[in-house]
């Protein structure tokens, strides 16, 4: 019975032990977190790197198989087939199982205005599963209220090229991903399909115990019923994040190869998706959703000007619905001022945006990022373009991102720098806020050989996404860059490998199989979402005790630390819940 952890002295003998066991045996696929189990051991045998360094601080809080979890699921592989409820975050290939006991209850929290998500393990144990069917009843209080859920199988991606141990379990197969519609499916044998629950309570709702039940239904089985119990605090989260987030998306559902039609009022439909997952993507000059193309014209003597109606409009309807942030006008990429082609034409419109942002109070919602990590020998010509800008556009907001370059040089030229969480800095942070500007982080293929927090591994733990939410709090980034959501280079369903062993960077969502309904979003954009509403949360909490959250929670284990994250599944569960119960108790009182 006893639970292998890294803190065992013979870890690396157990391994070898357990895997000896399993070697052969029919139904091995059901051995539980064998993904970790294999890698664990891949990192116990090999060399000395920092990258045997940074996956051993990813991975040390795991808990490792058990053999009271592995004797429980061996009995019931007797049945035709099982439903396990599991956290979000537990991504398991189609032939893994959990290492916990199935439990026909489900318990949940969340605030008013937050989404909630618990997986569904459906396993085939003794023979194919054909038209399994998803249903579910509406949530109710005993009042009558009711709040709706919705339930979704995932699809499976292959993984071939897998993301080293460093950066994730470096094991080829087919990971959970892409959020489907609820349609019947079906399950080979000793497979499994998860299926992803999510309650997204409304911000009018009413505080309270709420009940409901979801049915699994495969034909010619007798259907499982599930019971699930939902406390809704009386604590609200708003539409507008206190992150502040760019994430670019390229249109590419315009493509013929992935859409037979893609319009305007698609691409506006799909900017609300991602909004649905805490994610405010935009194009360059926020193309789509503002139109500078109606502000700016020319009057009976020849000068620029602007008509601001239906721009404010757009940016008052985006801002309900919870965008952060706009991307101002700009002429396309430049990296110095010799890079602009008309500057009497970007010099009148750099003008005109920002005294009306002024006027609006806006200036500190709109940035201009029209370069991006610029090598050392570019810093005197950027530094050059930024003060330009500043003095066309007196207070717009230039994003920098960079890598490797040194960032003090910039501090007092652009106003949002962008780290890669790789060099990011706290002390940095400081400075540039001390200089009236911001502090943000972002990810990319760059991280795929280190265990930081990220938002697009598929084939690493779902929290690591989680994570990030928690990280970005923690060291005090006041925001959040990501370079895409849609880059379809290649079809994601047929290789998701991006860039080399970067699967799923750039590619957030999958093109929808019919060609014509919205892209499906993916289970790291759930992960990522619950990260943002807990950054979120522990602002709340931060301001209501006058205290940092860390140790209003007495965390005893490091959530995230500078160079990685806690993997352990329900320990997030467990301090989501307990910091809605703080928020919710009076000023004051702690427990």
């Amino acid at each position: 019975d006893k639970t292998l952890t890294l803190a065992s002295g013979t870890m690396t003998r157990e391994c070898e032990n357990v895997l000896k066991k399993l070697k052969g045996k029919k139904g091995d696929w059901c051995v539980s977190r064998q993904a970790e189990l294999e890698q664990l051991y891949s990192v116990l045998t090999g060399p000395a790197s920092p990258e045997k360094e940074n996956a051993v601080r990813t991975m040390q809080y795991v808990p490792r198989m058990t053999n009271d979890s592995l004797n429980y699921f061996s009995s019931a592989k007797k049945d035709v087939y099982s439903v396990y409820p599991m956290p979000s975050t537990m991504k398991l290939r189609n032939d893994q199982a959990p290492g916990t006991r199935k439990t026909a209850n489900i318990s949940m929290d969340a605030a008013r205005g937050e989404s909630e998500s618990v997986s569904l393990l459906v396993t085939a144990n003794t023979r194919d599963l054909a038209g399994v069917k998803l249903d579910f009843e509406p949530l109710r209080d005993k009042q009558g209220n009711y709040i709706y859920p919705e339930i979704h199988p995932l699809g499976y991606v292959l993984v071939k090229n897998p993301t080293p141990s460093s950066g994730g379990f470096e094991i080829p197969g087919y990971y959970p991903d892409p959020i489907l519609p609820n349609e019947p499916f079906d399950v080979a044998k000793d497979k499994n399909v998860t299926c992803l629950y999510t309650v997204s309570v409304p911000r009018d709702a009413v505080p309270g115990d709420y009940k409901g039940t979801i049915t699994i239904s495969p034909q010619d089985e007798k259907a499982t019923r599930l019971n699930v119990s939902l406390r809704v605090y009386d604590v609200t989260l708003l539409p507008q994040s206190y992150l502040r987030q760019v994430f670019v998306t390229r249109n590419t559902a315009k493509n013929s190869a992935y859409y037979d039609q893609w319009t305007d009022e698609h691409f506006r439909a799909f900017t609300k998706l991602h909004l649905k997952y805490r994610i405010c993507c935009q194009q360059q000059n926020s193309e789509g959703i503002l139109d500078f193309g109606s502000v700016f014209s020319r009057d009976s003597k020849g000068r620029t000007v602007a008509d601001w109606t239906r721009f404010d409009a757009d940016v008052e309807y985006w801002f309900r619905l919870g965008m952060t942030q706009f991307c101002g006008f700009f002429t396309g990429f430049a990296d110095s001022v010799d890079a602009i082609g008309d500057k009497d034409y970007l010099r009148t419109r750099l003008g005109l945006l920002a005294s009306h942002l002024k006027d609006r109070g806006w200036l500190d919602r709109f940035y201009l990022y029209f370069y991006d990590e610029p090598s050392p020998d570019k810093q005197d010509k950027i530094i050059e373009l930024c003060d330009w800008v500043h003095r066309e556009g007196p207070g717009l907001r230039i994003i920098h991102t960079y890598n490797y370059l040194e960032q003090e040089p910039f501090i007092g030229h652009a106003d949002v720098i962008v780290a890669d969480i790789d060099v990011f800095k706290p002390e940095t942070g400081e400075k540039i806020r001390d200089n009236n500007g911001e502090y943000w982080a972002y990810t990319c293929i760059s991280n795929r050989v280190f265990a930081y927090p990220d938002n697009w591994k598929i084939d690493n733990y779902g929290t690591s996404h989680r994570a990030l939410g928690w990280w970005l709090f923690r060291y005090k980034a006041q925001g959040y860059l990501y370079w895409g959501t849609d880059y379809w280079a290649v079809d994601p369903w047929e290789n998701p490998e991006t860039f080399p062993y970067g699967n799923g960077d750039g590619s957030l969502f999958y093109p929808s199989r019919d060609r014509t309904t919205l892209p499906y979003p993916s289970l790291r954009l759930d992960n990522y979402r619950d990260g943002v509403e807990e950054y979120d949360l522990l602002t709340m909490l931060e301001d209501k005790y006058k205290a940092d959250p860390f140790e209003v929670l007495k965390i005893k284990k490091p959530v995230v630390d500078r160079k990685g994250y806690l993997a352990e599944d329900d320990t997030y569960v467990r301090l989501h819940r307990e910091i809605l119960q703080l928020l919710e108790k009076p000023a004051g009182k702690r427990r």
